[in-house]
């Protein structure tokens, strides 16, 4: 009888492997701490072109000299740790390359903090907005069904939100992602994600899409 373990690699194998001998060229020996895959950047690429996933981004870069006010005031921009203007750019990078790598977008979500919304807006033109991605007042970091929800087909959600959201990932160590770094989930039908990888800003300039890899119809892209 088959083990629940070998069930779950099997699913995963199944899920992260795209047909072609170039797979094995792009697959890491073994998945990094708290990675549920060995898929290298290139490959995560062209799983995101399929649809399906969830890319957990945590806010761009900010200013650190001018910490958050207490107590923290959502809809007060002068009173929150903001966006640099590295951060602004590095959001507008983002946009520019899931646009140039064609990616499907679907559903974009934010908290409300203003250095995550303004990223979710610069690099996407939309966003909405969601206490569920904001680990402050009565959350306290819980794991928002956002990330396991299932996903529209031929078209990716996007979460832009903090470092104490994506720790909540079951699995996931604190303080182990920074800013503008995204995770690639996959959901699954037990309430859960499986992680593929974590896509740093220099990765998606990683692989050139094909004409074959681009989305036809299914999800709007950005």
């Amino acid at each position: 009888m088959r083990t629940t373990s070998s069930k779950y690699l099997g699913l995963l194998a199944l899920m992260c492997a795209p047909a072609g001998s170039q797979a094995q060229q792009h697959q890491s020996p073994a998945a990094p701490p708290g990675i549920d895959s060995a898929l290298t950047a290139p490959l995560l690429l062209t799983r995101l072109r399929q649809g399906g996933l969830v890319l957990a981004c945590r806010h761009a870069i900010t200013d650190r000299s001018k910490p958050d006010a207490q107590p923290i005031d959502v809809t007060d921009r002068s009173r929150q740790r903001n966006l640099s203007d590295l951060g602004r750019e590095q959001a507008e990078a983002l946009g520019r390359n899931v646009r140039a790598a064609a990616i499907p977008i679907g559903e974009v979500f934010s908290s409300p903090m203003y250095r995550a919304r303004e990223t979710a807006e610069t690099a996407f033109g939309r966003v909405v907005l969601t206490s569920l991605l904001w680990e402050g007042q009565d959350h306290r970091g819980q794991f928002s069904h956002l990330f396991f929800s299932p996903v529209t087909a031929g078209a990716n959600r996007v979460l832009v939100t903090h470092q104490a959201m994506l720790s909540a990932i079951p699995g996931r160590r604190q303080n182990g992602v920074e800013e503008g770094d995204c995770y690639v989930l996959a959901p699954t039908a037990d309430q859960k994600v499986i992680v593929l990888g974590v896509l740093k800003p220099s990765d998606w300039r990683t692989t050139e899409p094909t004409e074959s890899a681009k989305p036809t119809q299914g999800g709007p892209h950005v």
